[in-house]
């Protein structure tokens, strides 16, 4: 990847998903990275449905996704991004057609484009995606649910969003009835060393607040994205709720991203 000033960028990349307190993940989580044609997509999403339902249409909204990146240097990222995100929305209502019987399959869905050392996202429910620099969060997408209705309203505090009875009620999905908007970030960040990304479900971002995200990234920030990535998951896991993490209860998946500068 080359930084548009000239610095010769690459990217170390991590993922990690867990079952967390669940029979079944219906989580899906996937990446394409090819350094040839400067383009790298990380995508990740989250079902909801009935047992099976929830995690096939995860899976598919991840594959629809990535299939259509072949075309993706025939338009802008952000329209790119906008087309894709509504194939896969009309392919699972069209499944839902052809097989109703498990009732109807829906899923959140965030997804990240780099492409010549600029960064593009977009998000539908609330599978989050954070970007960081120099130790803080400079973006997070803002989760389409009904805690962040109540949120907005300022009827709830923040510390509140992560333990609310609603907090799992999400009010804009891949696969809905009604018309689906993306909230596509579309203006392209200048990526520098140092950057980094994270696409997360709302299993991993209940178990760690946005502070303790930050924290973590700084001081972890020396490894490699894998191994960052799963020393976080074990905390997780372990319980460390002495470092700020509350109790896993659902399925938990994150994909993690750094800038580095080439040797």
């Amino acid at each position: 990847m080359d930084h548009q000033e000239g610095t010769k960028l690459y990217i170390d990349y991590g993922k990690c998903t867990h079952d967390g307190g669940k029979n079944e993940n219906q989580d899906s989580l996937d990446a394409y990275l090819d350094d040839n044609r400067d383009l790298y997509c990380f995508a990740i999403a989250d079902g909801l449905g009935t047992y099976r339902r929830g995690s096939k249409a995860a899976t598919l909204a991840v594959a629809s996704i990535l299939g259509c990146l072949s075309g993706i240097e025939s338009k802008p990222p952000g329209r790119w991004l906008h087309d894709a995100f509504h194939d896969a929305h009309h392919l699972l209502k069209d499944q839902n057609r052809v097989d109703p019987s498990l009732g109807k399959m829906k899923t959140t869905c965030s997804v990240v484009v780099l492409i010549q050392g600029k960064a593009y996202w977009a998000s539908v429910g609330d599978s989050r995606i954070y970007v960081l620099r120099a130790g803080r969060i400079l973006h997070r997408t803002k989760d389409h649910s009904v805690v962040q209705v109540l949120l907005d309203m300022g009827e709830i505090k923040p510390s509140e969003v992560r333990d609310h009875p609603d907090r799992n009620r999400v009010i804009r999905v891949l696969g809905m009835d009604e018309e689906m908007r993306p909230v596509v970030y579309s203006d392209g960040l200048a990526l520098q060393p140092g950057d980094c990304l994270l696409l997360c479900t709302d299993g991993f971002w209940s178990c760690i607040d946005d502070d303790s995200i930050a924290a973590f990234i700084a001081a972890h920030h020396h490894m490699k994205a894998q191994a960052a990535l799963d020393a976080l998951f074990q905390d997780i896991l372990s319980g460390a709720v002495e470092k700020g993490y509350g109790k896993y209860h659902d399925n938990l998946s994150a994909q993690l991203v750094f800038i580095r500068e080439s040797a």
